[in-house]
């Protein structure tokens, strides 16, 4: 035993007790002088007052004695010796007291008593340190903790093999469990220290985004499902079918949006190496293995093929983690493919609801509000609503980027009511946040025109039945009109095709362009009016890149509608429109349509593309801009056209005052551009 071990944890725990020095040497009947020389290490107490000073402290031997057994085994043996001989030379000393105590043992009887008992006590205190030797000499691990503390604050400890360890979890934070750096999983709800010195980091629910895979399978077969769980996280539902054989696999594909849940993340970007935690709720009545798939090949060399070998309980969620690393050239991908497949033979159905979650870790660098919520034209005192807004976490690891939608984000208002003058909103997400306005994305929009040469969708031959003009709508502004013939029937479909030399509609201040921007939807107003004939149903969308996003619009007769909807048309600028008719026509009807598009914060300026036709004016005449064309200056733009300028002299009869040079400034957004024209005496 080490004297000055012993002695720091006298002190220590002496003191944590409030107990003195004097208040120690009296309960062992000492001195407080020998108090002094144990804590100084000066000195130890008898091997039998250890059980005594340890109920008095309120601690165990083992804790008195230290944790850390740093004899070696021959000074173990050595003292295992020594206590062997003082056992012996005890017992000679009972047996010769024995003997004597014969000799008068009517009136030594009770003095026999109390030598038995002083024995016994020796003999039990004497084991109780050999089995202390051997119980210090029990390996004990270091546990390091990143992200999260016991119970007692550590972030660090020591402790036995299949220890049991509570944890607390941080600002009310979900703890999902742990991973050490060789990527095995520990649940949070009864884990037990292993049988290494490790390092843990803690997998906080909230601060880990939520994906699930695709609905969406190969060769357009729907082989899964998008499902909410009960905390209302998206899902995916994958049913295998009563006895279906061991290898069946069901598989979905990564999409930007997935249709039925627009918000949900699919994207689980590999950045090289990657981590995610999957959450299986196995709601069938018997155990399966699986093997969970993580595909993508792409045109690198190398790609990724993953496999996860996970067994799950009946009707129970279990956690399994999959840590895969991606050899791909560039070694980041936007999304992968999954698969669920059997790992035996089924002879009931099977129902598997999976979502995961990516570890971040040390990669999360920001988070970014890409799109406001919908909303925006609140009255006082209305709820707050949220619905459309957009957050999206932005990874890095080294070089490489990696953005992700996040779903499980908090927002400061979240429940909260409108009051005046509220116009902006943070967003929170593991420490990171970002700050979004509530605005009116068509205050500041750029006129369009719907394309008029039209061909025909599917095969529809809808081009013989709907045809298209350049005209002006009831408000002056460029605009198409669609003819639909008797005759025509549901479905047929037309595409309104840009690829074409626009310097002629162009010159006529019509815009065909609609700026995409790559990743990100475009808020669009189309105003529709119904010039006469009947009734019509038809769904306007972006065409370009397969997107499906649009609006279906009814409209009678006489009726003139606005319709807001928004659209992700892909990367290029401007994309192709297409115009599906959704209801029979047995009377030729004329449809008027032109639009606008936000492009708030997107425009650099403007500029004079085309100079108006006439710069000289005589005293009398009104102000005329004919052939002025209005170009947008901007990153993203490309033959971009404003439509819905205004200028100074808009409607101005020029008197005689006016004679001489005068400037016209164009005026759009806080964007202005000026030329000067002259004004005569006729």
């Amino acid at each position: 035993m080490d004297a000055k071990v012993i002695g720091e944890h006298i002190k220590e725990y002496r003191k944590n007790n409030n107990v003195s020095q004097r208040e120690l040497a009296e309960q062992l009947f000492v001195s407080d002088k020998t108090i002094s020389r144990w804590e100084l290490g000066k000195g130890l107490p008898d091997i039998e007052q250890l059980p005594k000073i340890a109920d008095i402290l309120g601690i165990s031997i083992d804790e008195l004695v230290g944790s850390e057994n740093t004899t070696t085994e021959a000074e173990q043996i050595a003292v295992i010796d020594q206590y062997k001989e003082e056992l012996k030379r005890l017992e000679e000393e009972y047996a010769e007291k024995e003997r004597l105590a014969a000799i008068a043992l009517a009136n030594k009887k009770t003095k026999i008593q109390r030598l038995i008992a002083l024995v016994g006590s020796a003999c039990a205190v004497i084991l109780l340190c050999i089995v202390l030797i051997f119980a210090l000499n029990k390996p004990r691990y270091t546990l390091t903790l990143v992200g999260i503390t016991t119970q007692e604050g550590e972030t660090s400890l020591d402790a036995l093999e299949n220890d049991t360890i509570s944890f607390r979890s941080l600002d009310g934070k979900t703890l999902l469990g742990f991973v050490d750096e060789e990527n095995n999983f520990y649940p949070a709800g009864d884990f037990r220290m292993p049988a290494k010195n490790t390092t843990l980091r803690a997998l906080i629910e909230e601060d880990m985004p939520l994906f699930a895979a695709s609905d969406s399978g190969a060769g357009g077969v729907r082989v899964a499902e998008h499902v909410l769980t009960e905390k209302g996280i998206p899902a995916t539902k994958y049913t295998f079918a009563a006895n279906s054989e061991k290898g069946t696999s069901l598989q979905s594909r990564p999409v930007y949006d997935s249709g039925e849940m627009s918000n949900i993340n699919v994207y689980v970007p590999s950045l090289g190496k990657r981590l995610f935690l999957l959450s299986i709720e196995n709601r069938s009545n018997l155990d399966v293995k699986i093997r969970y798939r993580v595909e993508n090949f792409g045109s690198d060399i190398g790609g990724l093929d993953h496999y996860t070998e996970i067994e799950l309980k009946a009707n129970a969620i279990t956690y399994a983690p999959v840590y895969f690393e991606n050899t791909a050239r560039h070694g980041v991908f936007d999304g992968c493919d999954h698969f669920v497949i059997l790992d035996q033979d089924i002879s009931e159905e099977v129902e598997l609801v999976i979502f995961g979650y990516i570890y971040t870790a040390e990669e999360l660098s920001e988070i970014e509000v890409v799109q406001a919520p919908n909303k925006f034209d609140y009255k006082e005192g209305e709820p707050i609503d949220l619905t459309g807004m957009k957050v999206e976490a932005i990874l890095t690891q080294g070089s490489i980027t990696g953005r992700v939608k996040l779903i499980n984000y908090d927002c400061d208002l979240e429940g909260a009511t409108w009051t005046e003058g509220m116009e902006t909103l943070n967003v929170f997400f593991a420490g990171k946040t970002d700050s979004a306005v509530f605005y009116n994305p068509y205050e500041y929009k750029i006129a369009f025109t719907p394309a008029a040469n039209l061909e025909s969708i599917n095969q529809t031959n809808g081009a013989e039945y709907i045809s298209a003009e350049y005209t002006r709508a009831s408000d002056g502004m460029p605009a198409t009109r669609f003819t639909l013939k008797a005759g025509a029937t549901e479905n047929m479909e037309v595409e309104a095709w840009i690829n074409q030399a626009i310097s002629a509609t162009k010159g006529n201040g019509q815009n065909l362009r609609i700026p995409t921007f790559s990743g990100q939807e475009r808020a669009l107003e189309l105003i529709v009016t119904n010039e006469g004939g009947q009734a019509i149903t038809f769904y306007y969308y972006a065409e370009n890149n397969g997107d499906s996003g649009g609006i279906i619009v009814e409209i009678a007769p006489g009726e003139t509608k606005t319709v807001n909807f928004e659209v992700n048309p892909g990367q290029s600028i401007g994309c192709n429109y297409a115009f599906k008719l959704l209801n029979n026509v047995t009377e030729e009807t004329k449809l008027t349509m032109h639009g606008y598009f936000y492009c708030r914060d997107e425009l650099n300026g403007i500029e004079i593309w085309q100079e108006a036709e006439r710069t000289t004016f005589t005293v009398g005449e009104t102000f005329s801009r004919e052939g002025l064309v209005i170009q947008a200056l901007g990153e993203q733009y490309d033959d971009v056209i404003i439509c819905n300028y205004t200028t100074n002299f808009d409607g101005y009869v020029f008197t005689e005052t006016d004679v001489g040079t005068k400037t016209v400034t164009v005026y759009f957004d806080e964007f202005s551009v000026t030329y000067d024209i002259e004004v005569v005496v006729g």
